[in-house]
């Protein structure tokens, strides 16, 4: 199907929906690589890989629904234990994740899937599959079963035909609406699964959304997904009535026919009405396969007849009666006797509340909304939902209840009915059909019955046409369903259906061969790049909408007081309610902010999922046992910071990897365990986010870093003697420099820490760096919750405001002058018994110093990581709200200087940058 007729949200969409289903397999799968016979974590990677299968088809992504349909495949394998997992296959599923990742990736850059080559995967998992079979010795089940499947990626190659459509409109109205039942039905059958709820209701739920997929798509003449939602519906029945009972393998058929469900709505061209048919006797024979399995209790008289049943549906479609007067028999045969004097009551109260309905309409139509007549409909339906109860003619009463319900949504957010008409009398038209059938099947049973004319409803629908309409069931002896809307069915069509029995169609293209499969051109034109989207909690929205009317209500007051004081009103007065206004107005301002910001916020557990993966694979690469511990994964960070950040942690998880630990007997050696271990955390400090990397390895040697600089130029000889030994483990951080021996695809070549650093500064943030010589090392992240807004401390610098980020200032105090002292030509004070560095702000910024001696010096101690440092000042302002605005290229690399802000007078501040403030003046002491 092509994805043109798809809005680019939907793709957006997908693309979020699919990550998080990737980011839910992938960590899952390297926990069942040391817990393989864990069914729970089977069943938590299976049904995500089952879903992005399903939504891939729908969205007639071909290449991505054929790999994520072989990899549910196996992972259904691995569930019932017919393969057990080992480290080859768990290596296959995440390569074909990786490749799902890429393919996703592609479709939010390009557009389309691109042209990845996936062949070889596909073909792996066909020949674990295939050896799977050939070592079973379950024998002829099993492999009946298998050749279903292996038949189902066969696609149909009959010819299109049209749907009966009304406009477009209708077909999309159609479509969502399928859409909605199938997302429901999903919930349902994984909720039963876990055994939430009443299972009855679920199930009297499940066939409600199976009821209506069958009546809608037999109104437009969706023959396949009619026959599919037919042969569901009556199995559920079954189970309905007590019959027979939904269990895990049901349910899993039942997940299997949702995909092909809406592998067939991704078959409908929405621009023509076309249909590209598939066959559906794979799935139906498994449907028909649960059948068999649940009757062996049941007595040969009810054998017989679900015998007669499925050999009328292998034909399906393929003979029609001359007209639907069986069909009403049967409809009637199932019913429970009926009074034929309750029968002419029940037969006057609903013409009588039709005739009421078709008025409503009508009136709606031409005079829009009108809640007497909204009312009124709404009555009515009520009405005929009870006559129908009480009749006992439940499937009517239940359809009768769906659409008042419609009605009554609508009554209670105020819609325009006027825009509803054409749906409202489509659904009202077919109610009422439904009843004049149903009633013709009682008519044979009931003599003494007056003859009542049927209606005729305006709207010409295969359904009010039984003469021409061609019932689903051909056989009298099956037990029909009493109110399945007939459909026009060209015998052409009749015809093509009939002869797909015996072949099937995987959804969506995903039975390719492993060549078409990898090597195919997509089929979508590039939707050029999606938007970047965020999921938002409605309760936030809400929020938000509230705050936004509070602001249009201050608005208001400030106009009211302009006028107030153009008409001479008392000054004083209406000073003090403009004084009260923009107190109210910074109040509604401040929560804005505050609500925005949360609304972009999302966990970094969408970053730290990457990890787990990387770490495995690293270790195998280089022959070491390692494990991952995360911690604060629901830690929040701006959504555009998350994005950012993914990259710089990549380089330091490889360099723990790499770098940091020790081999196995390395380690053994000194007394560690054979396992070393890398920790990633992330937690909240004050304004910040703090993400560290810690490994419990070698740790960094300063002396051994020394040496290296000076054999790399970055430093002499004599500033070697000279550095200390934090300062010396920093020099990872110069660029170029590199202690790696040899230079490996995972590190070594020296251009990857200097690259983090810059990456973290422009994200606003700051990187440190401790280590311990054969303990570990850690690195710390300290990033801000948002680019946007700071609390910045204000100060005065030779005449000129200076901002500094309030995350970075320790404290501020006033010292006297006479307290600094000198240590190696480095000025310093003694602060609580802390030994402090004293630099003057003014000299790291080529200010001119103020020479003037002064008795008192106001200080701004920073604290960079676990080192602080105090910075003369001219004065101490204030703390303000800063927002921040980039300097542009041309300012962009002012050292010390990460922005500058606008002040309400509008002059321009700078933000200083703490972190290259202390390296200015440590490098230059």
């Amino acid at each position: 199907m092509s994805q043109d007729f798809f809005d680019p949200e939907v793709y957006s969409d997908f693309v979020v929906e699919a990550r998080e289903h990737l980011e839910t397999i992938e960590p899952k799968l390297l926990e069942l690589e040391n817990n393989p016979g864990n069914l729970s974590l089977l069943n938590d990677i299976f049904r995500p890989m089952h879903s992005l299968k399903g939504a891939s088809g729908f969205l007639g992504l071909k290449d991505m629904n054929a790999l994520a349909h072989k990899g549910e495949n196996i992972l259904d394998e691995l569930r019932q234990g017919r393969i057990q997992a080992n480290s080859s296959i768990m290596d296959l599923i995440l390569e074909a994740t990786d490749a799902l990742r890429t393919m996703v990736d592609n479709l939010e850059s390009m557009g389309h899937e691109g042209s990845l080559e996936v062949g070889h995967i596909i073909e792996h998992i066909d020949e674990i599959l295939k050896n799977k079979d050939e070592q079973a010795s379950s024998g002829a089940p099993a492999q009946e079963v298998q050749k279903e499947e292996q038949d189902f990626s066969h696609p149909a190659a009959e010819q299109n035909y049209l749907l009966n459509m009304v406009s477009l409109d209708h077909l999309s109205d159609f479509i969502e609406e399928a859409q909605e039942n199938l997302t429901a039905i999903n919930s349902l059958l994984l909720e039963m699964e876990k055994g939430e709820g009443s299972s009855q209701d679920r199930i009297n739920d499940l066939f409600r959304n199976f009821h209506n997929l069958k009546g809608n798509s037999g109104i437009i003449g969706y023959i396949e997904l009619n026959a599919l939602a037919h042969e569901v519906e009556t199995f559920l029945n079954t189970i309905r009535s007590g019959e027979q009972v939904l269990d895990p393998e049901a349910v899993d058929v039942l997940l299997e026919t949702v995909d092909v469900l809406e592998s067939l709505l991704g078959n409908i061209d929405r621009e023509t009405g076309e249909v590209q048919p598939e066959s559906i006797s794979g799935i139906t024979s498994r449907i028909k396969e649960l059948k068999k399995r649940f009757q062996v209790h049941q007595d040969e008289e009810d054998k017989a007849k679900d015998n007669g049943a499925r050999e009328e549906a292998e034909n399906i479609f393929a003979q029609a009666p001359a007209d639907n007067e069986v069909a009403g028999q049967q409809q009637g045969d199932n019913d429970p006797e009926v009074d034929p004097q309750d029968l002419q009551i029940f037969r006057q109260t609903v013409d009588q509340q039709f005739s009421n309905m078709k008025h409503a309409l009508d009136k709606l139509e031409k005079e829009g909304t009108d809640k007497e007549l909204v009312d009124g409909l709404y009555r009515s339906l009520v009405t005929v939902q009870n006559s129908t109860g009480y009749m006992g003619f439940e499937e009517l009463k239940n359809y009768a209840s769906n659409t008042a319900n419609l009605v009554d949504q609508g009554r209670k957010t105020d819609t325009d009915f006027s825009l509803m008409h054409g749906i409202l009398k489509q659904e009202v038209d077919i109610l009422e059909s439904m009843i004049n059938r149903h009633l013709s099947g009682l008519s044979s049973t009931v003599q003494d019955l007056p003859a009542q004319p049927s209606p005729e409803p305006d709207r010409e629908t295969s359904a009010e046409k039984p003469s021409e309409a061609s019932r689903v069931s051909s056989d009298p002896q099956e037990e029909a369903e009493p109110f399945a809307p007939a459909m026009d069915i060209p015998e052409q069509q009749q015809a093509q259906a009939a002869s797909q029995a015996g072949e099937s169609a995987e959804p969506s293209g995903a039975g390719k061969s492993a060549d078409q499969g990898a090597g195919s051109e997509p089929q979508a034109k590039s939707q050029g790049s999606t938007t970047s989207t965020i999921r938002v909690d409605h309760g936030k929205l809400d929020e938000l909408m509230n705050l936004i009317g509070e602001l249009i209500i201050n608005r208001n007051r400030f106009a009211m007081l302009s006028r107030s004081l153009e008409e001479g009103q008392d000054v004083m007065e209406v000073a003090q309610q403009l004084n009260e206004t923009t107190n109210s107005m910074a109040r509604i301002s401040d929560d804005l902010q505050v609500t925005i910001m949360n609304v972009r916020m999302v966990p970094v557990r969408s970053v730290f999922t990457k990890f787990p993966r990387l770490v495995r694979d690293l270790s195998r690469k280089n022959n070491k046992n390692i494990q991952l511990i995360t911690e604060g994964e629901e830690t929040e960070l701006d959504k555009s910071v998350v994005e950012l950040i993914g990259d710089p942690l990549v380089h330091l998880i490889r360099n723990a990897v790499d770098h940091g630990l020790e081999l196995p007997q390395e380690r053994k050696d000194r007394g560690k365990e054979e396992k070393g271990t890398v920790w990633l955390r992330a937690a909240h400090k004050g304004n910040s986010v703090v993400i560290e990397i810690e490994d419990d390895g070698k740790g960094i040697d300063p002396e051994k870093m020394k040496a290296k600089a000076v054999e790399k130029g970055i430093i002499d000889r004599e500033e070697a003697r000279n550095m200390e030994e934090d300062q010396a483990v920093d020099l990872i951080f110069a660029p170029g420099f590199s202690t790696a021996e040899t230079i490996t695809d995972v590190s070594g070549r020296g251009v990857g820490m200097d690259v983090v650093k810059n990456n973290i500064k422009s994200l606003k943030g700051n990187i440190s760096v401790t280590s311990a010589v054969g303990q570990g090392t850690r690195f710390s992240i300290a990033l801000p919750l948002t680019l946007a807004i700071i609390d910045a401390l204000m100060v005065k610098v030779n005449g000129q405001v200076y901002a500094i980020p309030l995350d970075a200032v320790s404290e501020t105090t006033k010292i006297q002058a006479g307290r600094l002292n000198e240590i190696n030509n480095r000025k310093v004070i003694t602060l609580r018994g802390e030994v402090l560095g004293i630099s003057d702000l003014a000299e790291l910024l080529e200010l001119p110093v103020d020479q003037a001696d002064r008795d008192e010096l106001p200080l701004v101690i920073i604290k960079v990581g676990d080192r602080r440092m105090g910075f003369i000042v001219e004065d101490l302002l204030e703390r303000q709200e800063v927002v921040i605005k980039s300097l542009g290229e041309y300012l962009g690399d002012q050292p010390g200087i990460s922005g500058a802000t606008i002040m309400g007078d509008g002059s321009v501040v700078l933000i200083l940058d703490p972190n290259e403030i202390y390296r200015i003046a440590t490098s230059r002491s």
